[in-house]
């Protein structure tokens, strides 16, 4: 099911607050990982497994939103 929901927008750039969710994953080193369990994120929100997942994945993805969009499609395909 989620690659028939999911997988048309593989081909997809980045929109909206991807663009902001990329570059702080992108700038993330290890030393903000205390951080991210005490204080809210640079968009103000408090989500910290979201905030690893996401630096974690940037170390792969790059800046490239097909890597990014087929990690999310994975992660909703094995959920």
């Amino acid at each position: 099911m989620p690659l028939a929901a999911l997988g048309r927008g593989l081909h997809l750039y980045f929109l909206s607050d991807d663009f902001i969710l990329v570059n702080l994953a992108a700038t993330w080193i290890p030393q903000h990982l205390s951080l991210m369990f005490t204080s809210g994120g640079g968009d103000g929100y408090y989500r910290p497994i979201a905030d690893t997942l996401l630096a974690l994945e940037s170390k792969w993805a790059g800046f490239n939103p097909v890597f990014w969009h087929a990690s999310a499609l994975a992660l909703h395909t094995l959920n």
